[in-house]
């Protein structure tokens, strides 16, 4: 399931009991962050600084780190 380096963190909050969907993972690559996000069960913060067009469904979209804030 959750086999990277990158999804340390989730793992050790899954190991401690939490669902995976109370995990967040933010990235700026659709592909490896929000596609891989999503296939582990988290839920998915694409940072999209270009305004581009969000091809892989993330759950949350915002235009840089501070778009966070609301979001927690």
């Amino acid at each position: 399931m959750l086999r990277s380096r990158r999804h340390a963190a989730a793992r050790r909050s899954l190991q401690r009991g939490k669902p995976a969907t109370v995990a967040v993972h933010v990235g700026d690559n659709q592909l490896a962050d929000v596609g891989g996000a999503r296939n582990a069960g988290l839920t998915a913060v694409w940072v999209d600084r270009h305004g581009g067009d969000a091809a892989s469904d993330p759950h949350h979209v915002v235009p840089d780190l501070r778009g966070l804030v609301p979001l927690l």
